[in-house]
């Protein structure tokens, strides 16, 4: 793999982590009288870490030499590699 690949990676496992960083933060604040723009601002970052886990999930499939498709496509051809590495190991 090469340099620019694995800065790529990184950096959606950088902002992945900031944002989960943001959440704790922000969830522990969360009562009744929380603000509107404090709760969009959560569905925002979790918004923003799914989009990074599934870019990244997107990247290892293309880089094990498949085609990513939609979303669905991509955890399914994941599920399915996981498996079958499962398998093999045990035989």
């Amino acid at each position: 793999m090469n340099n620019t690949r694995m800065k790529r990676y990184f950096g959606k496992l950088s902002h992945a982590e900031h944002r989960i960083d943001n959440l704790n933060n922000w969830i522990e604040d969360i009562n009744f009288d929380t603000s509107e723009k404090t709760l969009l601002a959560i569905y925002k970052a979790t918004q923003e870490i799914i989009e990074s886990m599934m870019d990244l999930i997107s990247m290892i499939i293309r880089d094990l030499k498949q085609k990513p498709r939609d979303d669905y496509s991509i955890l399914i051809c994941l599920a399915n590699y996981l498996a079958y590495q499962k398998w093999k190991l045990t035989f």
